[in-house]
């Protein structure tokens, strides 16, 4: 199975789209993949409410996590 969609959190105060285009940048993936930039409350919010975020939760992988100090 392919990646779809990838959803990252990180504390920032850019606006969604100023996020979007920081990772795409930075990534320059050569496959379609939808990158979606969530601040943690922004998650903490849409975790109760989004199906899709129940759904990635339920059912994703990570794929990459910082190590906490």
């Amino acid at each position: 199975m392919g990646l779809g969609s990838a959803d990252s959190i990180k504390k920032t105060d850019k606006k969604f789209p100023d996020r979007l285009d920081e990772f795409y940048d930075h990534l320059k993936p050569r496959v379609a993949v939808d990158i979606l930039v969530y601040t943690p409350e922004e998650f903490e919010k849409m975790k109760r409410s989004n199906q899709f975020i129940r759904h990635a939760l339920k059912n994703g992988r990570i794929l990459y996590e910082k190590q906490r100090k």
